[in-house]
Formats: structure tokens, C-alpha cells, sequence
């Protein structure tokens, strides 16, 4: 009973909005299925409905077909498109690459650049 009460004091995070940046990509699908794992909702509807509240940009344009369909596995399909394009190994590692090439190029002797 009273981690039910404790439970239930205890806010709902909601997860931020993800756009397709891999980088992001695993922090945003922990928050999000802690999230509907908090909202018990029951229906597939449903856990299509909050999918496609919390995606943006080319995360929803990768699944967006998915989620208008009746398809009783559209949500859980939709889930392994999202990891398998933005949150593959492989993917990451070029992001991580990516990042890293776009760094600034920091003059010797300068740390006050190095520390940004």
C-alpha cells in the first residue's frame, strides 16, 4: 500500500519530442517506454497515439505509414524501424564520426578553447 501511495505522488515524466538525431536516439526510447509503461494504456490505438505525439521530423516521416494503419503489430514494427535506423550501432558511430569532424579546430596553447 504504500508504494502504491508513493507511486502515486510521484510525478509522470513525459519524454521529449525525437526528431531523428542519433545521437539522442537511446535516451529518447528509454524515456518513452518508461513512459507508456507508466500510462498503462491497453489498446495498440493508444500506444500509436503516444508514439506519434513524441516523434518529429525523420523519426515520424520513418514510420508516420505505420501509424495510420489498423495493424494490430503497427506499433511494436514501428518501434524496430525507429531502433534499427537511429539507434544502430552502426549509425551511432557515424554520428559520433560526424561530430567529430565538426568540431572546431583548437589552436595550440589555447585552453580556454579547449574547455568549450
Amino acid at each position: 500500500l504504500t508504494e502504491t501511495n508513493r507511486a502515486a505522488r510521484i510525478p509522470i515524466v513525459e519524454p521529449p519530442v525525437y526528431s531523428g538525431d542519433p545521437l539522442k536516439f537511446q535516451e529518447w526510447a528509454d524515456a518513452f517506454n518508461s513512459y507508456v509503461g507508466q500510462c498503462a494504456c491497453a489498446s495498440a490505438y493508444e500506444k500509436k497515439a503516444h508514439l506519434k505525439r513524441f516523434l518529429s521530423g525523420d523519426a515520424l516521416s520513418a514510420v508516420e505509414g505505420l501509424l495510420t494503419t489498423k495493424e494490430p503489430d503497427a506499433y511494436d514494427k514501428a518501434l524496430k524501424i525507429l531502433t534499427r535506423r537511429f539507434g544502430h550501432p552502426w549509425t551511432l558511430a557515424m554520428a559520433y564520426l560526424d561530430k567529430l569532424q565538426a568540431w572546431p579546430t583548437i589552436e595550440p596553447h589555447n585552453g580556454r578553447q579547449l574547455q568549450k
